[in-house]
């Protein structure tokens, strides 16, 4: 680190090769340090040259493991060569240590910059030139102060011994006794392949008996599937007889409810200041609708190939008229119901609402941006005083520069031009607020529920207000369900 904290890097771009780390060795003129996983034995016998020049004044540690020997970073005639080099450097000021795991390599000559590099390995690809790579992302390290006897002291180091050295230059022949060990291993449970034999015939034979046991419980699945089918085949056929009859089927119907409060406009608040009479008229916000106000808006939509008018006020007449005429309730317990002779009028009425709601969602914006226009013709005529006698700095500029020389009338125009360009965020933003959501589902009710006593009270009850139905006529629909007891058990089955 330097002495303002600013440490320079310079990424070497072209690979670097071992005769570029030999010519950096044999440059130095004080003292060389290198922190690798390994060496060659060229650069080995450079560091030694440079020990014998430099008074001894060198340091190296390097990963001295068998993996490092195994992985090609540490060629085992240059630890050898460093080795003797250690003992018999005279001044003592050789250092030769061991660091295991290290990668990164960084190489210090005198107080030039430090080179850092990845690990070099003979089993690298040599380029065109024959050179043997080092890695593309080596770089230089510089800055005003670095202590190189401080640097890597946070990792574990220890001094290189005669006993590792004559560790690894044996490591080959170890790792072939292993192996013949092995060998020797393999040969000997070799010899009890015959009992192995025989444990693999009962084996077999076991497996025999397992498949003829699977085969068996095979065909009685097959015999379970078939009864299976023929009851699932019973059971669609009663289905479809019950669909086919059912006068009460259990319906979903709702239509969400459209706001037409949700449209309003937003005055900039720089018209709102209430220094003067005008100011104190004006409000933040504008609804565009009352709550109760109608929208004079008329859709034309196809229907079954007949072309019809709608409006808001038809729309929701017809969602009551089918509310009242055609799905009744029968309580939270048993929810609506529509009666079977009704279910394609009610599906039609309901296929209508949807081609109607369509027509009306593209209609409306129209009706929409015309309250929008007047609400803003209303709001200019309230503001004109306060921009005429106090107009902000862009319309000042455009009153006295671009429309200097128009007439009152002229510059009023452009005025509201400028105003309805400034609102024109708040215009956008009153569309779309008529977007009903139109549920309809039906299914069947259970057997078991349309025998229910509780539901045929639920049903009268619901009726009350129809003028369609009666409760003899309700009564002849419950009479009528099949009283078979097999039949009504399946029905429950398949309910449940």
């Amino acid at each position: 680190m330097g002495k303002d904290g600013i440490i320079t890097m310079t990424l070497l771009v072209k690979p670097i090769s071992e005769e570029f780390i030999i010519e950096r060795i044999q440059a130095a003129q004080s003292s060389v340090a290198l922190y690798a996983a390994g060496v060659s034995e060229n650069i080995a016998a450079a560091l030694c040259q440079a020990a014998e020049r430099l008074c001894g004044n060198v340091k190296v540690a390097l990963d001295v493991s068998k993996k490092s020997v195994e992985m090609g970073f540490l060629d085992k005639k240059a630890l050898s060569c460093l080795w003797k080099c250690k003992c018999e450097e005279p001044t003592g000021r050789f250092g030769f240590y061991s660091v295991v795991g290290i990668r990164l390599c960084s190489l210090f000559v005198d107080e030039g910059p430090v080179l850092v590099y990845p690990a070099l390995s003979p089993n690298f690809e040599e380029d065109n030139m024959g050179e043997c790579l080092a890695c593309p992302n080596s770089f230089l390290l510089d800055a005003d102060e670095i202590d190189v006897n401080n640097w890597g002291s946070d990792i574990a180091q220890e001094p290189v011994t005669e006993e590792m050295v004559e560790s690894l230059c044996d490591s080959v022949s170890d790792a072939e006794s292993k192996t013949l060990a092995e060998i020797r291993q393999e040969q000997k449970d070799a010899g009890r392949a015959e009992g192995l034999r025989e444990s693999a015939e009962k084996i077999e034979a076991a497996e025999r008996r397992a498949e003829e046991a699977v085969a068996q419980a095979e065909e009685a699945r097959k015999e379970s599937d078939k009864l299976r089918e023929e009851l699932a085949k019973k059971k669609e056929e009663i289905i479809a007889d019950y669909e086919k009859n059912a006068k009460i089927r259990r319906v979903e119907f709702s239509v969400t409810e459209c706001l037409m409060s949700g449209c309003n406009l937003a005055l900039p608040a720089e018209y709102l200041s209430k220094r003067d009479a005008v100011r104190s008229r004006l409000k933040a916000r504008y609804q565009l609708f009352d709550k109760d106000e109608k929208i004079d808006a008329t859709a034309d939509y196809e229907f079954n190939g007949q072309k019809k008018k709608c409006t808001l006020g038809y729309f929701a007449m017809r969602v009551k008229e089918i509310r009242q005429n055609l799905v009744f309730s029968a309580g939270p317990t048993f929810g609506n119901f529509v009666f079977g002779d009704d279910i394609k009028a009610l599906e039609e009425a309901v296929a209508e609402l949807k081609v109607m709601a369509e027509a009306l969602k593209k209609k409306l914006p129209e009706a929409i941006r015309e309250k929008a226009d007047k609400k803003i013709d209303d709001l200019f005529k309230d503001v004109y005083p306060i921009m005429k006698a106090k107009p902000s700095d862009e319309l000042r500029e455009m009153i006295n520069c671009v429309w200097a020389g128009l007439s009152g009338k002229e510059r009023m125009e452009r005025m509201k031009e400028y105003f309805i360009a400034e609102m024109q965020g708040e215009i956008d933003k009153a569309t779309g607020f008529f977007a009903p959501e139109i549920v309809f589902s039906e299914t069947i009710y259970p057997l078991s529920t349309l025998r229910d006593g509780k539901f045929r009270d639920a049903v009268k009850k619901g009726l009350k207000r129809s003028k369609k139905h009666c409760d003899q006529k309700i009564d002849e629909i419950f009479d009528s369900i099949p009283a078979q007891p097999s039949a009504e058990k399946t029905g429950e089955r398949m309910a449940q």
